[in-house]
C-alpha cells in the first residue's frame, strides 16, 4: 500500500476551487485499496469539507496553521512524516514556499514530492523568487492543471498536465432548476450574471461589480449572483451598497449543488487577475452558458467555443456592452448547447474518471 500525504498551500476553506479539485478526485482515487490517502489540515480549515474527505475513506493529518506558524508547521510535518512512514506527498500551490512542505518531506524520508500548480501568479512574489532555486531541487514530479501554470511554476522543466477535470452529468443545464431557483429567489423575470469563486483580490470582484453597475445602468432588469466566501466579503458588500447595488446583488454564499444554480444563470462572468486553469468555467460551459473571461485567463479553457475574452484594461461599459451583446433570452436551445458542450468536455478528456486514472498512475510510482 502507497501512503500519500496530500497537502493543499492555500487550504480548505469555504469555497476553495482547488478543494473542490482535490476532492473530484479522491472521491475516486481514495477508494483505490493500493493507496492510503491523508489529507493535510489546519485549524482555519471549512470543517464540512474535512468532514467530505473524511467520508471518502481519506485519513485527516492536523498540523499548526501554516503562515503564523511556519516552523512548528513544518516540524509537524516531518514527525508526521516519519511516524507514519510516507512514501509521497503531493502538494497543490502556487509558489516556492512549497518548500514548506517538501524540505521536512526530504527530511523525514519521503522519497516521492509531487508539486502540483494551479494558477498564473501568487501573493508572495518576494518570497517565491528567493525559494524557487530550492524548490526545484526539492521537487521530484511537477504537475500542473494547464500548461499556463506549468510554465509559471516551472519554467523550462518537464511537467505534466492534469486539467481540472469535472462530472459532467452534474452541471447538464435542468429547466425545472432554472425555475424553481429564479422563483425561489423572487428573480423570474430578471436578466441574471453569474459569478462564482472565493471573495479574494485575484478574483476581481472590485472590477465585476463596476461593470454590473454599467450593465444595470443599460438594463436595470438584471441581477448578479456571487457565490463564495473570504476574505473580502465585508469589502464586497460595502462596495455593493456604495454603488446602491443592494437589491440587484445576490450573495450565495457556499453552495454543494452549484450545478442547479448555474442553470438559473442567463451570463456567466469571469475576469480574475490570474488563474490555472478554472474548472468552475468548465462547469459553466457543461451548462450551456455563455462565459465572459478575462484574456489573463488561459485559452485552454474554452473547450467548447461557448468562451470570450475581454482585456481587463478596457472600460466597464465596454465589459457591459459586450454581456448585453452576448445575452440570448431563446432558452429553447439551452438544453441542446448543454448537451454538445459535455460531449465536447468529455471528448477532450476533461471528464473526471479519465483525469482520475491518470493521477492514480502518477502515484503508482
Amino acid at each position: 500500500m502507497i501512503r500519500i500525504l496530500v497537502i493543499c498551500t492555500s487550504g480548505h476553506g469555504a469555497g476553495s476551487g482547488v478543494t473542490r479539485h482535490i476532492m473530484n478526485y479522491m472521491a475516486l482515487i481514495a477508494k483505490n485499496p493500493d493507496f492510503k490517502i491523508f489529507i493535510g489540515k489546519n485549524n482555519a480549515d471549512y470543517q464540512p469539507n474535512i468532514d467530505k474527505f473524511k467520508e471518502m475513506g481519506c485519513q485527516i493529518a492536523d498540523f499548526p496553521e501554516r503562515f503564523s506558524r511556519p516552523l512548528a508547521y513544518m516540524r509537524a510535518i516531518y514527525r508526521f512524516i516519519k511516524n507514519n512512514k510516507i512514501d509521497m506527498i503531493h502538494v497543490h500551490g502556487s509558489s516556492g514556499t512549497m518548500c514548506m512542505e517538501f524540505l521536512p518531506a526530504l527530511l523525514g524520508g519521503t522519497k516521492e514530492r509531487i508539486a502540483q500548480s494551479h494558477t498564473t501568479g501568487n501573493q508572495y512574489p518576494i518570497i517565491d523568487r528567493l525559494l524557487r532555486p530550492l524548490f526545484h531541487k526539492l521537487v521530484t514530479k511537477r504537475l500542473a492543471c494547464g500548461e499556463d501554470a506549468g510554465k509559471y511554476m516551472y519554467g523550462k522543466r518537464p511537467f505534466t498536465i492534469i486539467h481540472n477535470g469535472i462530472n459532467c452529468n452534474e452541471f447538464q443545464y435542468n429547466d425545472n432548476n432554472r425555475t424553481v431557483i429564479r422563483k425561489e429567489l423572487h428573480i423570474d423575470n430578471n436578466k441574471v450574471l453569474g459569478h462564482i469563486g472565493l471573495l479574494r483580490p485575484e478574483k476581481n470582484h472590485k472590477f465585476l461589480l463596476i461593470v454590473f453597475k454599467e450593465l444595470i445602468s443599460i438594463d436595470p432588469t438584471w441581477k448578479l449572483m456571487l457565490f463564495g466566501k473570504g476574505d473580502l466579503e465585508s469589502e464586497i458588500k460595502e462596495q455593493v451598497e456604495s454603488l446602491e447595488l443592494t437589491d440587484k446583488v445576490l450573495f450565495m454564499g457556499i453552495k454543494d449543488n452549484v450545478g442547479d444554480y448555474l442553470s438559473a444563470m442567463d451570463i456567466f462572468v469571469f475576469p480574475s487577475l490570474h488563474e490555472g486553469l478554472p474548472f468552475v468555467v468548465l462547469e459553466a460551459q457543461a451548462n450551456g452558458l455563455r462565459c465572459i473571461l478575462s484574456d489573463t485567463i488561459t485559452k485552454q479553457v474554452n473547450l467548447t467555443g461557448n468562451v470570450d475574452f475581454l482585456p481587463l484594461d478596457v472600460s466597464a461599459d465596454e465589459w457591459a456592452g459586450y454581456i448585453l451583446e452576448k445575452y440570448d433570452d431563446d432558452l429553447s436551445s439551452r438544453l441542446k448547447s448543454s448537451k454538445k458542450a459535455i460531449d465536447d468536455i468529455i471528448g477532450k478528456h476533461y471528464d473526471m474518471n479519465h483525469k482520475a486514472q491518470i493521477l492514480s498512475k502518477i502515484y503508482n510510482f
